[in-house]
């Protein structure tokens, strides 16, 4: 497998890329961020790999990152409809040197902090490198 750091950087761009390019998810969110400013407009979306583990599978081997996202809402429709998308957004990622499987964990939260409502979505993503068989 080539470069852990390589290929979790593909991750990191390919879903952030892909949440910013989906319409669905421009229409109901102020912003997307990986790095959160001091004041963010709401609703939005913050993403972070929080874990990663290289599980070896002979002759392969496999990569397994945890992906949180986090989302931030005054109302609890348009909660619940960016976590809809973003769901749909992280199954149906298009990686150009990996192949991946996308299992949404049973472990989220979700809250009030005085006016906004909140979400953390957990991801673990299973990628390895594409072969190029014939």
């Amino acid at each position: 497998m080539s470069s852990i750091s390589k290929i979790l950087s593909e991750l990191h761009n390919t879903v952030l890329k892909s949440l910013k390019e989906d319409s669905n998810i421009k229409n109901c969110i102020a912003s997307i961020y990986d790095h959160l400013p001091k004041n963010p407009s709401l609703p939005y979306i913050s993403m972070r790999i929080v874990d990663y583990q290289e599980i070896s599978l002979m002759p392969e081997s496999v990569l397994k990152a945890k992906l949180v996202f986090g989302i931030y809402s005054f109302h609890m429709q348009s909660l619940f409809e960016i976590m809809e998308n973003v769901g749909k957004v992280v199954s149906s990622l298009n990686f150009k040197h990996l192949d991946y499987k996308a299992v949404l964990l049973n472990n989220g939260t979700a809250g009030q902090h005085d006016d906004v409502l909140y979400a953390l979505m957990n991801f673990n993503i299973l990628l390895k490198e594409k072969c190029d068989r014939i």
